[in-house]
């Protein structure tokens, strides 16, 4: 709650923000030409992650 917090939140949101990028940019070939959209990946990913991990998320948890 403090302008100390609120600069570390800011900074680790604009770091998550540059490595998702370079994963699109480095990592997906072709990922400009294929105009894909960002969003439609990152929900792959999850979706990915929570079948092969098999990981319960406790935001989803409706127990």
């Amino acid at each position: 709650h403090s302008p100390t917090g609120i600069e570390a939140i800011v900074g680790f949101m604009i770091i998550a923000f540059n490595l998702t990028q370079l994963y699109f940019f480095r990592n997906i070939r072709g990922f400009r030409e294929k105009r894909l959209l960002q969003i439609n990946i990152i929900e792959d990913l999850k979706d990915e992650m929570l079948i092969i991990m098999n990981w319960i998320n406790p935001i989803f948890n409706t127990a």
